[in-house]
């Protein structure tokens, strides 16, 4: 169970499953390898977990 810090709302969440998915063609070797910028290299580096909610309806609507 996962509950909010600030918050009295708390949610489940299950993993369905875990899986690699391969690329069907290698990349290139000119575009394996990036440069970054001076700024980016300055930067700290920032992981921030995520969790997306999307809903379960068949269902779909376009704008």
């Amino acid at each position: 169970m996962i509950e909010a810090k600030y918050s009295k709302l708390a949610m489940e969440v299950q993993l369905i499953s875990r899986k690699l998915i391969k690329p069907s063609v290698q990349t290139p070797p000119h575009l394996q390898n990036l440069n970054i910028s001076f700024l980016d290299q300055l930067a700290p580096s920032l992981n921030v977990p995520n969790i997306f909610y999307y809903t379960n309806s068949d269902e779909i609507f376009f704008c």
